[in-house]
């Protein structure tokens, strides 16, 4: 692996249990906003995609994640 270079942005994932994928990410921009971090940290989200599914013969749209565990953050790491 190379040494990236200090003050470059990138996506990372971290990993959760299954089905905490929100909670992490809303208490993650809470620490975020408290801490002034708002310049290293630029984007969380948690991916999900719209799905169509059939229930008792009624089409209903649901949102599925992704990649059920993880969260994924748009960051700068730094030493600090």
């Amino acid at each position: 692996m190379s040494k990236q270079a200090e003050g470059e942005r990138n996506w990372y994932a971290i990993h959760t249990y299954a089905g905490y994928e929100n909670a992490v990410a809303k208490n993650l921009k809470q620490r975020i906003e408290s801490l002034g971090m708002e310049d290293r940290i630029f984007n969380v989200i948690v991916p999900t995609e719209k799905k169509i599914k059939i229930k008792g013969n009624k089409r209903a749209e649901e949102e599925e994640k992704i990649y059920p565990g993880y969260v994924l953050v748009d960051m700068i790491v730094t030493d600090d």
